[in-house]
């Protein structure tokens, strides 16, 4: 029976670049993608141009709602130009990233030659599983834009010329004939195999990244989970301190100044004043305040805050209605 394989390489717009930051150089590859509105450089790669850059917290953010945060991420420039080009062109503000995890690729442009006629005579270097490091996007349009291009066939892999230089982009098929007595029964599930990870986006590069919690959330996470707890059908939960050496600053003076005023306000209003007073004796009984003890009011701590308090009234409803804000003393809790 004749037995026919078929074997398809993918090629994306994959190029090989020198990068230059005053004296310094690098040799790698870019993936020209129109699909992104940034031009990304992986940190490696930046720290070795010696790129410096004001840090600018970046998010990415993909398809089906995946992103990734980069809170480290630089804003940087540097200078590129296609390994065979003589012409140098400004990257400016590209954005690095931890890692851009794009495919890797192998081309051998004289194979594809002999292979495709459209093909002859276009320098392209040769590599073997290059590994892109720079992405280039829509705000570089000028670099993805062809200049020219050598076509064959649909099925057949093109040739674009860029300003970079000529790049392979497309699908190359190889077909693969024997004349053999066998019961093949793998084909199709290699077939399907080859298209899942075509499809895959894994395969291309954009993989799920677990969102890392910052250590201000595990924190605020961790004494919410402590202190939470439900009392006569409301729930009470901790405040959320930065960290344990909570430090107030110091409000007795300002506190004291806000007293000595009201006292002088209510000794003008005896109606507010009877209102107050019967106020707080109904807070007290209903225990939402107290009053402090003598050895309590001796204490002094940096977690002590006095808050000033203070009566406004609407005068502006048909019967006005004093409001209070604002307590005499509070204490900050320690924190588990």
């Amino acid at each position: 029976m004749n037995y026919h394989q078929t074997i398809q390489n993918v090629y994306y717009q994959i190029v090989p670049v020198v990068l230059r930051n005053n004296n310094h150089t690098l040799e790698t590859y870019a993936f020209l993608d129109a699909g992104s509105s940034l031009t990304l450089i992986e940190e490696n790669t930046a720290n070795k141009l010696h790129l410096n850059g004001v840090t600018d917290p970046l998010t990415l953010t993909w398809t089906q709602n995946l992103s990734v945060q980069e809170n480290c991420s630089r804003r940087v420039s540097c200078m590129i130009k296609g390994m065979n080009e003589k012409k140098e062109h400004l990257l400016n503000g590209i954005r690095t990233v931890k890692n851009l995890q794009l495919p890797s690729q192998t081309l051998s442009g004289s194979i594809l030659a002999a292979r495709y006629p459209h093909l002859k005579g276009i320098k392209l270097s040769d590599y073997q599983k290059a590994r892109p490091t720079v992405l280039i996007g829509l705000n570089h349009s000028h670099l993805l834009m062809p200049v020219g291009r050598k076509m064959g066939r649909p099925e057949e892999p093109m040739a674009i010329k860029t300003k970079l230089g000529w790049l392979i982009f497309g699908i190359d098929k190889i077909c693969l004939s024997e004349t053999n007595h066998l019961m093949i029964h793998k084909s199709e599930d290699l077939m399907t195999e080859m298209m899942r990870r075509y499809f895959s986006t894994e395969e291309f590069g954009v993989k799920p990244v677990k969102t890392v919690k910052s250590q201000a959330l595990e924190r605020a996470e961790t004494i919410i989970e402590k202190t939470l707890k439900k009392t006569d059908g409301r729930y009470e939960v901790g405040l959320l301190w930065r960290d344990d050496n909570v430090i107030l600053p110091n409000s007795y003076s300002n506190a004291l100044r806000r007293l000595a005023t009201q006292e002088k306000q209510l000794a003008k209003d005896p109606g507010l004043k009877n209102w107050l007073c019967k106020t707080f004796e109904e807070y007290q009984q209903k225990g939402y305040i107290r009053k402090l003890t003598k050895e309590e009011l001796k204490r002094h701590s940096q977690k002590i805050f006095y808050i000033p308090h203070f009566v406004v009234v609407n005068k502006n409803k048909p019967i006005p209605k004093p409001r209070r804000d604002g307590i005499f003393i509070w204490s900050a809790p320690s924190i588990p």
